[in-house]
Formats: C-alpha cells, structure tokens, sequence
C-alpha cells in the first residue's frame, strides 16, 4: 500500500511540477543500489558519462563507496542505505544529494529498487532514465511509467549495452560502444606493490565469494594449480589469493592444506578495495568465480579467466577483449542473472558447477593465455604452440 500512495504522490509532482530553478545541464546523478560486482561494472558507463557532463554524481551503498571514489569520472559520492525504506528517509537522502549537488539534468537509475526510483523522481527539473530488467515485478513496472526514458534489459545483450541505450547519452554516436572505454582510475598513493619476480608467472586467483552459490569447490582450484604446474615443469608459478578480510582464514587453511610446497601469498585484506585494481596489474593472469574482484582484474587490464557457473555471462561479465569465460551447458543455467538474484539452488545439487572440473578450467586457461592480445607474456613464460 505505502509504494502505491507513494506512486500517486509521485504522479500528481510530476503533473504538477513546475521546477523553481534550473537544472544543471552540465550535471548527471546515477544512482546504483546493487552489489559491488555491478558497481565495478558501471564504472564503464560512468566513463562514458563523464565524456559529455563536467559532474557525474553517484548515489549508491557504503560498501560501494570506495569502488566508486577510485574512478577518476566520479565527481562526489552519496550514501544510499538499503534500510530506509519509508518515504520520509528516501526524501532526507534525496535533499542531502539536491544541497549539495543542485538539480541535475538527468537522473540515470541502473536498478529498479523502489528507493532508487523514488529518489530519482523526486527530482522534478531532471530527465529521469531506468533500466528494467524483464524479470521486474508489478512496482517496479508501474513507477517505470514515471520515467521519461526507460531501457528493458531482456538479457540479449551485455547489461552495459543497456545502460549505453538511454538517451541521456546516445546523441553522441560514438558513445555507444564500450569497447574502447576502460574506466579511469585514480593513482593509488602509499600502495606496496606486488613482488613479482622476472620469469615468473604471477596467478592471481580468488576462491571465496559473498553469495557461495557461486562458489567452486576448493579442491577444484587445487587441482587446476597442480595440472598447471605439472605439465609446466620448467615454468615457475607464483599464486596470489584475493579476498576479503574475512575470507583472510579460509585462504589460509587452503594454503595449507593443497599449495604448502607452492609460492603463495595470502591477500585477503591486506589492500583496500581502491588498491586492489593497481595491485593486480602486475599479475600475468587472474582466476576466479563471477565477483568482483573479476571485474577489477579486467579493469587492471590483465587477462581474466571467469568462471561463470549459474550466472548469466551474457548479461553480465567481465569486458575486456583478455576475458575467457566458463559457462554452464546445464539447461537450468543461468539461474542467478542481473534482475533475478537466489542464495539457493533449486535443484540442492550446484551441479553448473560440479561440472566444472579442473581439467576444464586448466583447458580454457591456456585459452586465454595463447590470445593475440597477450602474446609478449606468451613470449615470456615459454608457453607457445599448446593445442588441445
């Protein structure tokens, strides 16, 4: 009931607004209130905004802060909190973002959340865009209405693709193609590198992830480490693990358990988020499940190997050209997409993922690090000619 009163209340502004002063046509608000996999991805179209507005504002989580405040295109972040759901605390977090920003020209919503919508349409100088995915339920639906310009994700294209067809940015043709953007990203101050040592092939690798849905066994990791390390005896190989700080033990006790007699270095916490991209640079590759931390490794421009399992590739992933993914053949995958996020199987066995053997992602690795794209790393580390 409050979301429709909120609706009307919503129609009747925009029916009768009348702005009291003009909006800022030199500034853009987008507001994100997914996790940080989606935040690291919409740094490409923050990139592609900040080509046409002097000021491109955000409005997202706190964990997404330092995530956006790494992007050299983000003018100022605001907080959003998930908990304040009642129109009287959306309404305070929308006159905190006007105080300080002014009325923007476009307010662009990259998730259809009520709070986000309403923020946004509070906003009544402003041309407001959203992205919907085809998944949205009745609300969602009903306060797109609202919206001057809405793009449906149907799930055809990547997500970024979607976010490049509002109208807010496809006057300028050649802003519609993501390919030649990689996000900006500031100097990162007091970080100590990687000790990376020449001849040396750095592996970055992550095995945890907020949603253990998407998790692959740790075995599985293991051995995808031995068959490289056997079947690349003269190759010396240097294993990094990434994580969070809570994830800090249970990359410890992997260590312990499968890679004793390995060169690894536990990670897990010791960079804060804004660093994590600088540090993988010096990396020869990275592996992981769909996270995060993928995309970060493709912004630092490193080859990615990412490991999709029940998430939709199509929609969502990492999108440099040194990206190799590997999908689930399964016909109930993908299950987890960008409009319809489950913690649970359905069918209680994971099995896109226990299809997932070592052997596959060894096979797709050396795939990715036989691409054109990298071949004075190929150069280095002796590994030409390998055919499957």
């Amino acid at each position: 009931m409050r979301q429709y009163l909120c609706f009307l209340f919503l129609l009747v502004n925009r029916l009768l607004r009348r702005p009291k002063k003009q909006a800022d046509t030199n500034a853009v608000l987008v507001i994100q209130t997914a996790k940080m996999g989606d935040a690291v991805l919409s740094l490409y179209f923050i990139e592609t905004l900040r080509q046409r507005y002097e000021k491109v504002y955000v409005l997202s989580s706190a964990p997404n802060r330092e995530i956006y405040e790494m992007s050299s295109a983000v003018t100022e972040f605001f907080e959003y909190k998930p908990n304040e759901k009642s129109p009287a605390e959306m309404t305070r977090t929308w006159e905190k973002v006007k105080d300080a920003a002014g009325e923007p020209s476009d307010v662009v919503v990259l998730q259809p959340s009520f709070p986000a919508m309403f923020i946004a349409l509070r906003f009544t100088s402003a041309r407001s865009h959203l992205l919907m995915f085809y998944e949205a339920g009745f609300s969602s639906r009903l306060f797109s209405l609202l919206f001057d310009d809405v793009a449906v994700d149907y799930g055809k294209k990547k997500t970024v693709e979607y976010y490049l067809d509002f109208t807010c940015i496809s006057e300028k043709g050649e802003m519609k193609n993501y390919d030649s953007v990689r996000p900006g990203i500031k100097p990162v101050s007091g970080l100590v590198p990687l000790e990376t040592e020449p001849g040396v092939f750095s592996l970055g690798l992550s095995i945890k992830t907020a949603n253990p849905m998407k998790e692959l066994p740790a075995e599985s990791f293991a051995a995808f480490i031995r068959l490289l390390t056997n079947s690349y005896p003269d190759i010396s190989f240097a294993v990094y693990l990434f994580g969070s700080e809570a994830e800090y033990a249970e990359n410890e006790a992997f260590i312990q358990i499968y890679l004793q007699d390995m060169t690894v270095k536990n990670l897990c916490g010791k960079a804060a988020l804004s660093q994590i991209p600088a540090l993988m640079a010096n990396l020869d590759a990275f592996v992981s499940v769909d996270t995060a931390l993928s995309y970060m490794a493709d912004i630092a421009g490193i080859p990615v190997l990412n490991i999709a399992g029940p998430c939709d590739a199509r929609r969502q992933a990492p999108l440099g050209k040194h990206v190799v993914i590997i999908a689930s053949s399964l016909s109930c995958a993908p299950c987890f997409t960008t409009g319809r996020s489950t913690y649970q199987c359905r069918r209680g066995d994971r099995a896109c993922l226990r299809e997932i053997t070592p052997e596959t992602i060894f096979r797709k690795f050396i795939q990715l690090i036989e691409t054109d794209r990298i071949m004075k790393e190929i150069e280095v580390i002796g590994i030409e000619g390998v055919k499957f």
